[in-house]
């Protein structure tokens, strides 16, 4: 069946050639006839329209194929048109020499029909997908560049964004240390008075003997007190966000850092007649920081003992490894409390008095800091529980 854009252009210069090529041709593609390779050349120099294929001639009177050849392979704009070499020379060394004057195959006289179909079809069909992959080339690089485009803009816009994030950053480091100074501030302003108004209470109270003001006054010393240890709270928060406070890491028995913090609650633990069980070995070795491992033990341990209701038990195990858990008997905490217990102004347990939960939010960035972790559950027995994960010893 004959298609309407392939093109076969026959070039020899026998007629007789021409015809029975024409004859066996044309049924299936359009054909272009040139009886010489000047006339072949003249043509496709001057007509826009190109053939898909060449049939060439090699013996043919002033140029032969080989040069007609060349001379096509050397023109861009009929370098990529197929040429097939029609030949009655069977010598090997005139094939090698039609390829390397640019051809892409060789038919032999007497023609086969057939044969002649098949090879002029085949390079018809190589040329066309050769064609569109140069079209499916040229769309991806278009793609490409596109994209590379797409890429260098948004990277331009992330720059910039960068920039912007490091100059918010900046300001806001700026905004933190302003904030840490005006903490310091306030927390010396603070202390200052309080300092006073607590050596004047104390003074009062040995002087005043009646009862009334004598629990007037310990009010005051006990708002006071409170304030004051308000106010170291938020100077150390902080410093701790700040980046101010550096752990020092260093192998501690931790027995005795629990023994010592204990003795800051033994008038409160024989008031309300609580039981404190450490059974924690004294090989126990963890590593952390000396002053800020205590801070946390006392920390925990002032909730434990705040919290606990006469007549309980705090239990001071170890658990696993490197970790220790801090036992209430008698005490839970709530469900809301569980949620938002290491927050900052949180409640650990069923609030009983006004105080707000900064310790634990401070024994959290301290656990924190020196590589550690803690967490607060209810124990099956229906006891708060508080853990400490601490690095271990060398």
């Amino acid at each position: 069946m004959k298609t309407d854009t392939q093109t076969v252009m026959l070039v020899d210069d026998s007629s007789d050639n021409l015809g029975l090529l024409n004859d066996i041709l044309s049924p299936y593609y359009n054909i272009l006839i040139a009886n010489d390779g000047i006339k072949a050349l003249e043509f496709l120099q001057s007509s826009p329209q190109k053939p898909d294929l060449i049939l060439l001639d090699i013996v043919m009177p002033g140029l032969d194929g080989f040069e007609v050849c060349r001379r096509l392979k050397a023109n861009p704009s009929t370098a990529e048109i197929p040429i097939i070499f029609i030949t009655g020379l069977v010598e090997r060394e005139q094939i090698i020499h039609g390829f390397q004057a640019g051809a892409q195959d060789y038919v032999t006289k007497p023609f086969y029909p057939k044969e002649l179909l098949a090879r002029v079809k085949t390079h018809i069909d190589l040329k066309r997908r050769n064609e569109e992959l140069k079209v499916l080339n040229a769309t991806l690089e278009q793609r490409v560049e596109l994209k590379t485009k797409q890429i260098r803009k948004t990277n331009k816009k992330l720059k910039e964004l960068n920039k912007a994030l490091d100059k918010a950053n900046k300001q806001l480091l700026t905004l933190d240390k302003a904030k840490s100074r005006f903490i310091q501030i306030i927390s010396h302003e603070i202390r200052t008075p309080l300092t006073g108004i607590l050596g004047f209470t104390e003074l009062l109270q040995k002087s005043l003997k009646d009862d009334q003001y004598t629990q007037y006054l310990n009010a005051l010393k006990e708002s006071v007190l409170r304030l004051e240890e308000f106010s170291e709270k938020a100077l150390f928060i902080s410093n701790l966000m700040t980046g101010l406070v550096k752990p020092v890491l260093a192998n501690l028995p931790l027995k005795n850092l629990i023994e010592t913090t204990l003795e800051h609650f033994r008038e409160t633990i024989a008031q309300k007649r609580l039981k404190t069980i450490n059974s924690i070995s004294p090989s126990f070795n963890v590593k952390g920081d000396t002053d800020l491992t205590q801070l946390s033990l006392y920390n925990v341990l002032d909730n434990a003992v705040k919290f606990s209701e006469p007549d309980q038990k705090i239990i001071i195990r170890p658990f696993k490894k490197q970790s220790i858990e801090i036992i209430n008997t008698g005490s839970r905490f709530s469900e809301e409390a569980l949620q938002n217990i290491f927050e900052l102004f949180s409640y650990g347990y069923e609030p009983i008095d006004q105080n707000f939960g900064l310790g634990l939010a401070i024994t959290k960035m301290v656990v924190e800091l020196q590589g550690g972790q803690v967490e607060a559950l209810n124990l099956p027995a229906g006891h708060a529980c508080l853990r400490l994960h601490f690095q271990p010893a060398d």
